[in-house]
């Protein structure tokens, strides 16, 4: 190479672990877990349950690539913002979203937490020394609201840094690990102990909410106290009013989804432009696109979610035969006897949603005499 021609800095990246479909994968779910955190709470928990697996898989990864000393330096600084982000989004959870489950999943992200500041600690102080350099004359960077370089000043104020985490955090994360693990797996069995409970309780009850008609072969029919017409009238204006909220409602956190994505964006694809990393841009692989396409159906399904609201209990819609009332019963002395009991059968064949509930006379005592 001649001495006047620049180097050839840049390198081919490892798609795996950040590739377009992977950034873009988060990016979105990014969006899912704000919306959800303030108009879907319940949902959120399905979601870190999802981004939980993904954050230690890529941890593994992170560790697996260090030990090979496959990694170069903005490579490990790029996946270390990544998995501090999916941190933050897994580990907060509101008190609507807490669970036995929520407990365990935060306990395992506390080892994680305690594992990945152990990480940083070790790649500023030993890393940096131990992974491939860069080609004579080329310079890393990294992220810091500014392009900086890594093995500069900022390489020191990182080491100081991680060295105060270790040592404040490490501790009272491994207690508090400890302490969210046992109250899961014993809140766990509580739960499932009220949970049968419950269920058996419910199961011996049976309620029934609805009303009988008289239909025309003596028998009653129990069904919804609304007319199907004034059910579909007023589920129509509830749907209109749900689609006209859910517009509103995205209206109002796009600035916040904006903010959200204008912190989280930049730490990675400045990285990428300025180590000028090479094929981790395209989405032409099933690595890249199965992320992506997970991401765009949590947030297809969240969106679809806000946009039905809060499901409503299933209801019967029958259209009961015109006919006369069941045939009056006497007894000995002539006296009217009145329907006290009723036999219920579920029938799940209707072709209306919900359960037709059919009731059939079987039991009278004797009317009241004024």
């Amino acid at each position: 190479m001649n001495a006047t021609e620049p180097p050839m800095c840049g390198f081919d990246g490892n798609p795996d672990l950040y590739g377009l479909g992977v950034r873009t994968g988060i990016y979105i779910q990014a969006v899912s877990f704000f919306l959800a955190a303030f108009h879907l709470k319940k949902e959120s928990a399905y979601l870190q349950s999802s981004a939980f697996v993904f954050l230690l898989a890529i941890f593994i990864a992170l560790i697996r690539e260090t030990a090979n000393r496959t990694l170069r330096a903005p490579e490990a600084a790029l996946i270390s913002w990544m998995i501090g982000y999916q941190m933050m989004g897994v580990v907060a959870i509101s008190p609507a979203a807490l669970s036995a489950g929520a407990l365990l999943r935060m306990a395992f992200v506390l080892f994680i937490f305690m594992g990945y500041i152990g990480y940083n600690g070790w790649f500023w102080w030993t890393g940096l020394k131990v992974l491939p350099q860069p080609a004579p004359g080329c310079v890393e960077y990294g992220y810091m609201f500014a392009k900086v370089n890594i093995r500069g000043w900022f390489q020191t104020v990182s080491k100081v840094m991680w060295t105060m985490a270790v040592a404040i955090f490490c501790f009272p994360a491994l207690i508090f690990g400890v302490i969210l693990l046992v109250g899961g797996i014993m809140g766990r069995k509580v739960i499932w102990a009220w949970w049968k409970k419950k269920k058996h309780a419910t199961e011996e009850e049976g309620l029934d909410t609805t009303r009988p008609v008289p239909i025309a072969d003596g028998t009653v029919e129990a069904v919804d106290s609304e007319t199907p017409h004034s059910l579909n009238n007023r589920e129509s204006a509830e749907a209109s009013n749900r689609w006209i909220l859910t517009f509103f409602t995205l209206l109002s956190v796009i600035p916040g989804a904006g903010i959200l994505l204008a912190v989280t964006v930049p730490p990675f694809e400045l990285t990428i432009r300025w180590n000028e990393i090479r094929g981790v841009n395209s989405l032409n692989s099933v690595g890249q696109l199965v992320p992506f396409m997970l991401s765009v159906g949590q947030l297809v399904h969240i969106l679809y979610s806000m946009a039905r609201g809060k499901d409503s209990p299933l209801r019967t819609n029958t259209i009961v035969e015109e006919g006369p009332c069941p045939k009056k019963q006497q007894n000995e002395q002539g006296h009217e006897m009145l329907p006290t009991s009723v036999t219920r059968i579920e029938d799940n064949t209707s072709p209306t949603k919900g359960t037709v509930s059919r009731s059939v006379l079987h039991e009278y005592e004797p009317a009241p005499v004024f």
